[in-house]
């Protein structure tokens, strides 16, 4: 199996678990009877190999080449998953949700893997609302194909909708979008042709349909963000994404750190692409933020990201197989 491979600074070693238990290689000598035995026992499913990277705690597992590194190895079956989930977080939306999903749910419906048999689901992540948005979302639950709502409680932030909506949504690729309606469903084809060969596609408002201190705000926090953090990026506040699974679904964020998705996802994996994407104006409902009531948070989330990227942990892990004569020779010396 070679040499037991740590996984960083302080890491665990790379090892196995069994299913029913947490007997690990490594953790005590083996006589060369249970060797050979627990080595064999890897083609039944009885154990399943498994690595802990300590960058789980700040970012989960990566893929390969990102932080918290990778295991070439992939048990999990994904067809049984929807091709695509589609994320939105709502607050107080009563007037907006409704209209959106109206114009979303034929634009999924018409996708060429919805057309050939494939499964998609909408997931509507509810951050406590108080007005008629939760009772909205279960009419249309009852109704729409698809259509899952999670209700968080109490209100906790946008950053808390997502990473609910990353850990429930199935889907082998994760599309993001305002529940307010100003990103327009008709451009999430546009962003799927775009994903093969990429982590992600990110959406820039080209032409942004918003009041002129929205956009000046928007200019100088770019900046800002684009210097300290050493990559440029358009536009990291429009919310119209597409991700692979592996580079967002299992992401541990913290309250305001969805405005730095690109920049996460380049620190977990590589760097994705930009797309001009429509905008449109709020014609329902009020915006629930403030370019000057935000500045100071986010700065201060600023900087704690860029302490992340320069810490950041970089590397692929590997295990490979194990050669079948090196089962009759003892542990020790199959280790060296």
């Amino acid at each position: 199996m070679g040499r037991l491979l740590k996984a960083g600074r302080g890491g665990p070693p790379l090892g196995v678990e069994a299913g029913d238990g947490d007997e690990r290689v490594g953790r005590r000598r083996e006589s060369p009877k249970a060797a050979r035995e627990r080595l064999q026992s890897f083609g039944s499913g009885r154990y399943r190999n498994r690595l802990n990277f300590p960058a789980r705690a700040l970012l989960g597992p990566g893929p390969a080449g990102g932080a918290g590194g990778s295991l070439d190895q992939r048990t999990e079956d994904s067809s049984a998953r929807p091709a695509v989930s589609v994320v939105i977080p709502v607050f107080n939306e009563q007037e907006s949700i409704g209209p959106l999903l109206d114009e979303l749910v034929p634009v999924i419906a018409a996708l060429p893997s919805a057309t050939s048999g494939r499964e998609h689901e909408i997931v509507v992540v509810d951050d406590g609302s108080s007005d008629e948005t939760p009772s909205i979302l279960r009419r249309l639950a009852e109704t729409t194909r698809g259509l899952r709502v999670l209700t968080l409680s109490p209100n906790a932030g946008q950053s808390a909708a997502f990473e609910a909506g990353f850990r429930a949504a199935g889907g082998e690729v994760l599309i993001t979008i305002d529940g307010d309606g100003q990103n327009d469903p008709a451009d999430i084809p546009r962003l799927l042709a775009a994903l093969p060969g990429e982590v992600a596609v990110f959406g820039v408002r080209a032409r942004r349909a918003d009041p002129g201190i929205r956009k000046v705000a928007q200019r100088i926090a770019n900046a800002v963000r684009n210097r300290l953090l050493g990559s440029r990026y358009q536009d990291v506040g429009c919310s119209l994404k597409a991700f692979r699974r592996e580079v967002i679904a299992d992401v541990t964020l913290y309250d305001g750190m969805h405005r730095f998705f690109p920049y996460i996802v380049e620190m977990r994996a590589r760097r994705g692409v930009e797309l001009d994407v429509s905008h449109r104006p709020r014609e329902r409902g009020t915006s629930k933020y403030s370019p000057l009531g935000r500045g100071l948070p986010a700065f201060k989330d600023l900087w704690m990201v860029r302490r992340m990227r320069q810490r950041a942990l970089r590397y692929t892990a590997v295990e490979r197989p194990v050669a079948r004569e090196s089962l009759d020779r003892p542990i020790e010396e199959v280790s060296r």
